[in-house]
């Protein structure tokens, strides 16, 4: 499953990941302490083992959310 099936079964990641976005261009320290603080959390209860999606709850689902939004904030 690629991250846009993902998004598509679990469309509250849109949120994470523009959120994830709208942070790139904050020093690292920031962005790192935003990660742990504010998206890490969520993205925990959408994908991997707490996700009440089936289909979501692998740890390799939980790997390419969690890359994905690596990415997209530039860590």
């Amino acid at each position: 499953m690629d991250i846009n099936e993902i998004e598509e079964k679990e469309p509250a990641l849109t949120a994470i990941f523009n959120e994830a976005i709208s942070v790139k261009s904050l020093p690292y320290w920031e962005k790192n302490d935003y990660w742990y603080r504010k998206l890490k959390p969520r993205i925990l209860k959408l994908v991997g083992f707490s996700s009440k999606n089936d289909e979501l709850t692998s740890t390799e689902i939980y790997d390419k959310v969690y890359f994905h939004c690596m990415k997209l904030m530039e860590l």
